[in-house]
This record gives structure tokens, C-alpha cells and sequence, in this order.
């Protein structure tokens, strides 16, 4: 998602946060910047689930969140908590390693936990019409957007 398909008051309000949340105006937003989004916030994480949420955000792996980037984000955490929380514990369940992606091996397990025994050949295909962005995992927002 870019900021073209949010509505301008959404657009703009996002802007807002992004450019208070990078606190050095490079454009963009750091490891350390979110962190101390989350710690205002009032999040008591740990490096390594800041990490998580970083990477979750960083869809292109660059080590830099861009404004779309997190649009996208916005968007995702402002949806209705009734279907994105139960796939937000869904999607953590199968996370078995806490990566923020679900590998070939999480996605069959947590599909063989949930009563689903899925040949190989079947799981491939699976995670071929859900990885997006074609890096072999499926991110919690690929996953989400197969449910709606």
C-alpha cells in the first residue's frame, strides 16, 4: 500500500507521526527511531522483539522505513481489532521462531496444529500465491491479505 490509496486526512495524519517519529529528518525511520516510538508508547520490549517489529515494517529489508512503508503499517495496526488481532495470534502461533515470517516449515506446522495435512507440492503452491514480494517466507501482511 502507498500513501495514493489512503484518504488525504489519513495520508496526512500519518505524515505527521512519520516526521515526528524521524527524529534526525533523514526522510526515513531508523532501528532506534522505532524503538523509541514503542518505549513512548509504552511498550516494555526487548531489543530483539523491537528487531521483529522493525523488519516487520521494513518490507524491503533495506534497514530504512520509508513514509510508504509505514503507511502500510498504519493501516495495518488501524484495522478493526476483531479479524487482525485473531490472525495476529494465529500468524504469532505458527511464528515458532519469532522472525515476524512464517517459513515453509512453520506454515505446514501450524496447518497440521489447526487439523490440515497438506502434501509438500500443496504447501509450495500455497506459499507461492502468498509471498507477495517473493523472498520464501509470508509476512504477517501477506498472510493477512489471504483472508480479505
Amino acid at each position: 500500500m502507498s500513501g495514493a490509496n489512503l484518504s488525504r486526512e489519513k495520508r496526512e495524519q500519518y505524515m505527521r507521526v512519520f516526521n515526528e517519529l524521524d527524529t534526525d529528518g533523514n526522510g526515513w525511520l531508523s532501528r532506534e527511531e522505532i524503538g523509541q516510538w514503542l518505549k513512548r508508547a509504552g511498550y516494555s520490549l526487548s531489543e530483539t522483539q523491537i528487531e521483529s517489529v522493525f523488519r516487520m515494517i521494513d518490507k524491503n529489508s533495506d534497514g530504512k522505513i520509508t513514509l510508504d512503508e509505514f503507511y502500510t503499517f498504519m493501516e495495518l495496526i488501524n484495522k478493526p481489532p476483531d479479524s487482525t488481532s485473531k490472525l495476529r495470534q494465529v500468524f504469532t502461533s505458527m511464528d515458532t521462531n519469532g522472525d515476524g515470517q512464517l517459513s515453509e516449515d512453520e506454515l505446514v506446522g501450524g496447518l497440521n496444529r489447526c487439523g490440515y495435512q497438506l502434501t509438500r507440492q500443496q504447501v509450495h503452491k500455497l506459499i507461492a500465491n502468498l509471498d507477495t514480494d517473493g523472498d520464501g517466507t509470508i509476512s504477517f501482511e501477506e498472510f493477512l491479505a489471504a483472508f480479505q
